[in-house]
């Protein structure tokens, strides 16, 4: 099973509309990043607009959502049968609120699940260790390679390059 590892950002928890979204297919390391450049910014949590909005780059890679959405779209239906992992189901939730997901992908997995399914652990407790080291490599990721938490494509990597250096 192919993995593609998701991350977005969104304007707030309550009411969440796409900023922007990052992928990367675990098996290829073809990578996908969109921002929608007319997300409302006016819906944008104090949160968003302080540490999410400097990290954006319009000129490079924004679209209008619908065009943005067509694109990943696109993307996403030649990535070939894969799984969607992401650190928060809100991803996927949002992902299905903005394009109609393309045949070739089986479902949403929380990471969280991911691996307590590979270590065959079930109980939160034993899972936990294991979360830590996760998120000491996705931290790991960002500071090696100068990078800033809160942007879609750099969680998607950092997400991805965690989970292989657990799971290989």
């Amino acid at each position: 099973m192919n993995y593609i590892f998701i991350d977005t950002e969104f304007t707030d928890f309550h009411n969440p509309e796409l900023i922007s979204i990052g992928f990367i297919n675990h098996q290829t390391k073809d990578k996908f990043y969109v921002e929608c450049s007319d997300f409302p910014i006016n819906k944008a949590s104090d949160f968003v607009k302080a540490n999410i909005v400097p990290l954006l780059n319009f000129n490079e890679f924004g679209k209008p959502t619908n065009e943005a959405m067509k694109d990943c779209h696109i993307w996403l239906s030649k990535q070939g049968n894969s799984c969607v992992l992401g650190d928060w189901s809100g991803d996927w939730r949002i992902l299905q609120n903005n394009i109609l997901i393309p045949k070739n992908i089986e479902g949403f997995v929380l990471l969280q699940d991911a691996m307590a399914m590979a270590l065959n652990i079930h109980s939160k407790e034993n899972l936990t260790p294991v979360l830590d080291r996760y998120n000491s490599f996705v931290h790991e990721y960002i500071l090696a390679n100068n990078l800033t938490a809160h942007h879609a494509l750099t969680d998607a990597l950092a997400n991805e390059w965690a989970f292989t250096k657990l799971f290989g």
